[in-house]
């Protein structure tokens, strides 16, 4: 939850991997007591300043439509609707990882993509007061007029 609301998070599971073989198989201590896992290094969890597009999020969508060209074949087609673009706005602020979250058409997709990638960097998002990665979701309608 992030100001009374509920919102995404990533969250990483250790999973250790063990090979048995005929030493282990001929040592009953080894099979009732194994050593414990190493530690693991884990991401924070989340982050208590949300990252922010240049000048808000009136900025972000302004953005959008100022660059996002409706692709003739797609509008000939009549293909609408939204695709999700998943991506990483890192500590410094910068756009990385960009991938399709949810696809509309392979044409719609690929313009999102470029939009996407085509993002100044972020205000980061900051955990305590330090930057820290946020992984963001943004959708992007396509709609005939």
């Amino acid at each position: 939850m992030q100001g009374g609301r509920p919102v995404n998070v990533w969250y990483s599971v250790p999973i250790s991997f063990k090979l048995s073989g005929p030493a282990q198989a001929n040592n009953p201590q080894a099979q009732i007591a194994p050593p414990p896992p190493p530690p693991v290094q884990s991401m924070p969890n989340g982050y208590d300043e949300p990252p922010v597009f240049n000048g808000g999020e009136s900025a972000l969508f302004k953005f959008i439509q100022s660059n996002l060209v409706y692709p003739k074949e797609a509008k000939e087609k009549g293909v609408s609707g939204t695709v999700v673009i998943k991506f990483c706005i890192t500590e410094t602020g910068s756009v990385e990882n960009v991938n399709i979250g949810e696809s509309l058409d392979p044409l719609l997709d690929t313009e999102a993509l470029r939009v996407v990638k085509l993002m100044p960097a972020w205000q980061p998002g900051k955990l305590k007061g330090v930057p820290v990665k946020v992984f963001y979701n943004l959708p992007i309608v396509f709609k005939l007029h």
